[in-house]
């Protein structure tokens, strides 16, 4: 982005764009700031219409490190459809869609989303930190919110999973022509390509043609988590990769639990994880065998790799193994 398209971030500008949606309330201030990797979020305080003394917060979250203005509006605007299909569902683990501006004509010359502010705090999470018992009781209701994220927003996709996936690589095979994607051959391309059917199968059985879509919030991980002081679960946040994807994709492993090269306290994670998945009741027995069944380190990578040129260069070096 040019310096002279830069947003303008400043307090009344931020409070100037929010006041022209017209949200029911009085915007105060500006309370704060919290940088992500990919979006800056801002805090602001409000008095809803006709109560003058409760104040409370909202969040304006606004993308950064994106220069193609069409993918910027894009983006918001699959974000928020996504988190207004979730608040339809009565899905009480997300924001709260309450207003945006889809164009870089408004104070701050951006596009925003302003969401309802989770309160709580980022959940702390490396080895040392929650101890074990909060970490399980975490873990679980992790599990919990994947699966009920799952089922909430299952419907038939208009194409099979493998027709789905076949376009994604197609289309990078076509830029590794054109030279856009240095670091891959179209021999990785063709070998991704060739690995897709096993990937998509449990046991030997074949389910390509199947068109069970879901959401997939795309970074499930603890710092996208909000927690008391208790470590319940009160928001995930950070909802920019979140998109309607086939089944198996929806139903991998978070991240921050996949690889064989994981630490003691990691891999006990994972187990724990995975012990709260079977322990809960799930009528959709597809969901279940994705969640459960074959090389899930293997098939949550693989998938990752048809949207990461990193994670497909990496595959493809090891000669489709993982560490």
């Amino acid at each position: 982005m040019l310096p002279k398209d830069e947003p303008r971030l400043d307090e009344e500008s931020i409070l100037t764009a929010v006041r022209q949606l017209n949200l029911r309330g009085t915007f105060l201030s500006v309370d704060g700031q919290f940088r992500g990797g990919q979006c800056s979020v801002y805090k602001l305080s409000f008095l809803p219409q006709g109560d003058t003394q409760d104040r409370k917060s909202i969040a304006v979250r606004v993308p950064l490190h994106m220069t193609d203005r069409d993918g910027i509006v894009s983006a918001l605007r699959t974000e928020w459809q996504t988190l207004s299909k979730l608040k339809q569902q009565d899905f009480r683990w997300s924001p709260e869609p309450l207003g945006f501006s889809l164009t870089f004509d408004n104070p701050i010359k951006h596009p925003f989303l302003v969401l309802s502010w989770g309160e709580g705090s980022q959940a702390r999470w490396d080895d040392y930190h929650p101890p074990r018992l909060l970490r399980d009781k975490f873990l679980e209701e992790l599990a919990t919110i994947q699966t009920r994220l799952i089922e909430c927003s299952m419907e038939d996709g208009k194409t099979t999973w493998q027709g789905f996936f076949e376009r994604i690589i197609r289309n990078k095979r076509s830029r590794v022509i054109n030279g856009m994607l240095p670091g891959l051959s179209e021999k990785d391309c063709d070998e991704q390509q060739a690995r897709l059917c096993e990937v998509l199968s449990i046991e030997g059985q074949a389910d390509y043609n199947n068109r069970s879509f879901a959401v997939d919030h795309g970074d499930l991980k603890p710092e996208n988590v909000i927690v008391d002081e208790h470590y319940n679960i009160k928001c995930i946040i950070d909802w920019g990769f979140a998109d309607t994807v086939p089944l198996p994709r929806a139903a991998a492993l978070p991240r921050f639990l996949w690889g064989k090269s994981l630490s003691p306290t990691a891999q006990q994670d994972k187990r724990s994880y995975l012990a709260s998945i079977r322990a809960q009741r799930c009528s959709q027995a597809t969901l279940r065998q994705f969640q459960l069944e074959g090389n899930l380190d293997f098939r949550a990578i693989f998938l990752e790799s048809l949207f990461s040129k990193n994670v497909h260069m990496m595959l493809a070096r090891n000669g489709w193994q993982i560490d």
